[in-house]
């Protein structure tokens, strides 16, 4: 990941995984936007709309999927005994706390319990962790200065997100008092940590066959960020959320596009 190694030029679109991440996506945006599962039908005893069940299960199954293939990355390194190892490593872990995470919530659901806040949040908050961990590392291992202007557009960018989540989610929230339900405000605060991390990955890695797995990685922490702003907007406002819920589709496709560039950093280290 960070490494510098010789990497042979493959065709990406031979890959067979390609295709599979497309035909789940595919039929992510298709079960969203034609709703095929009717959303008065509840899941028993528990009042879940079954559309709702279905989309946690999405949701579960790919942040386990995500954890798996960057266990197999961290093997496929080593574990601790390189770099990149101890980086898939960290991104497994986070990956493996947000799927507790995920179960947690959804468990709580099928009993008819509110899950936020809950113990899910201590899961999905710890998640964080490993994986801002896992970037430092990245930007540590990569050598690499800002010249005047690159760093310039790396502080304005951090400044803007900034101010975005303030005006946009601190401000309002906080004004109406410090409650329980203000945890929900850790969320954008982990995210605008990992934001800032990403972009100097993001002006770091502008080029070159190890841009792509990354790149996929950053547009998933980047999907995650919209998702979990959306989501703390909406939840904040709203008594009542939809089953078939548009933020769940940035959380499906974050989780995606991170499974995707496991398998990317896989297929482009096979045989290493």
């Amino acid at each position: 990941m960070g490494e510098a190694s010789k990497v042979e030029e493959k065709g990406l679109w031979s890959q067979i995984w390609v295709y599979g991440v497309i035909v789940i996506a595919v039929f992510v945006l298709i079960f969203y936007i034609v709703k095929p599962i009717d959303v008065t039908l509840l899941l028993e005893p528990s009042g879940v709309p079954i559309a709702e069940f279905t989309g946690e299960l999405i949701l579960i199954t790919l942040s386990a999927l995500a954890a798996l293939v960057f266990l197999l990355v961290a093997r496929q390194f080593k574990w601790f005994e390189t770099k990149t190892g101890q980086i898939a490593f960290l991104i497994t872990l986070g990956f493996l706390l947000w799927t507790i995470a995920e179960a947690v919530f959804f468990g709580y659901e099928l009993m008819g319990i509110e899950p936020f806040p809950s113990i899910a949040d201590g899961f999905y908050i710890a998640g964080y962790v490993p994986f801002a961990i896992a970037l430092i590392l990245n930007i540590r291992t990569v050598k690499m200065k800002f010249k005047p202007l690159t760093l310039a557009i790396w502080i304005v960018a951090s400044v803007a997100i900034f101010l975005a989540l303030l005006f946009v989610e601190f401000i309002p929230f906080l004004m109406e008092g410090i409650t329980l339900d203000s945890l929900s405000l850790i969320y954008p605060l982990e995210d605008f940590i990992l934001l800032v991390l990403v972009l100097v990955i993001v002006l770091k890695f502008r080029s070159g066959e190890i841009a792509k797995p990354w790149g996929l990685l950053v547009a998933g922490f980047i999907l995650d960020a919209i998702g979990d702003t959306w989501y703390t907007y909406i939840s904040w406002y709203e008594s009542e959320l939809p089953a078939y819920n548009l933020y769940d589709l940035f959380f499906i496709f974050s989780y995606l596009a991170m499974f995707a560039s496991g398998l990317y950093f896989i297929w482009l280290y096979k045989g290493r």
